[in-house]
């Protein structure tokens, strides 16, 4: 038993030194499927954000990748992606699949992350630092990880962050442009969820798994072991997310229609996010936004 307890308390000590001779590493985890009108925006509004993004992509149809490869391309930042191919057919959220428990595990949106998932884990072995999931719908704000990074930094890497957009995460989209994230008592208030930021020391106790209901399959980030080390520290705002079923065939989908904004949000959307998506050309820019 002494001999047991002396090396681990020597590989702690290798482990602390390792973590201290490398520098930290943000890692940004982004899965796209048919995201033509928002990656660019996306993409361009967190790249300075991450020192590596990990892009995993399954059966697109659209122009998504060849707009990813051209950037990346035109801007130099072959060494900053990581972008991988998955190669099973994966079930969308709907299906009646998973309804009727219906479908193989590698068909599951649970074994598409942890394909990407398992990349990033590799990057932030023996590394301080973070994986943060990013959604190719979200454009983000600049700075939106500043508070967080500034807690975990404080904290020296031990908490799992949530990283929903403050309690107004707000969604661009036809049916409600507000949601209360803290109104959930399940899988949306930091018991689970895909919006956490995992520090890389924890990152191989974290896993993705399936939440299915009576009418969609999530998948969800799973750290069972740090269900009371969720930290809920967001700034108020930290993305704008746009439903891509608004822009449709063509083009945007006119019917599409927004409840107002607030004068702030307002002005982080004209400061920050109609820029790029004017400067990329998304259809999204011809969005119909008011404020209250």
């Amino acid at each position: 038993m002494f001999f047991i307890n002396t090396l681990e308390a020597l590989f702690l000590i290798l482990r602390a030194k390792i973590l201290n001779i490398r520098s930290p590493i943000k890692i940004g985890f982004l899965r796209v499927k048919n995201e033509e009108n928002t990656i660019l925006p996306c993409i361009k509004s967190v790249v300075d954000m991450f020192d590596k993004i990990v892009l995993i992509y399954a059966e697109c149809t659209d122009n998504t990748m060849d707009l990813i490869y051209d950037y990346i391309s035109q801007n130099n930042l072959e060494e900053k992606f990581i972008i991988k191919k998955y190669p099973y057919k994966v079930f969308p959220p709907h299906s009646p699949n998973y309804m009727s428990h219906n479908y193989n595990y590698e068909n599951s949106l649970a074994a598409y992350y942890e394909f990407g998932f398992k990349i990033c884990k590799k990057l932030a072995r023996f590394r301080n630092g973070f994986i943060c999931k990013i959604d190719a719908d979200q454009i983000y704000i600049p700075g939106a990880y500043d508070l967080i990074l500034k807690h975990m930094t404080f904290r020296n890497y031990k908490y799992v962050y949530n990283s929903f957009g403050g309690w107004d995460g707000h969604v661009i989209d036809g049916k409600s442009y507000f949601i209360n994230y803290g109104k959930y008592k399940n899988g949306r208030n930091g018991i689970y969820t895909d919006h956490c930021i995992i520090p890389c020391s924890l990152a191989k106790k974290v896993y993705f798994t399936m939440h299915i209901n009576e009418n969609v399959a999530y998948e969800v980030m799973h750290p069972y072991s740090f269900k009371n080390r969720f930290m809920n520290v967001t700034s108020e705002i930290m993305w704008f997310h746009f439903n891509k079923k608004g822009a449709k065939g063509d083009g945007l989908n006119k019917s599409l229609l927004l409840k107002p904004l607030n004068s702030e949000q307002y002005k982080l959307y004209i400061k920050y996010i109609l820029p790029l998506l004017k400067e990329t050309n998304s259809p999204y820019k011809d969005l119909d936004v008011k404020f209250s």
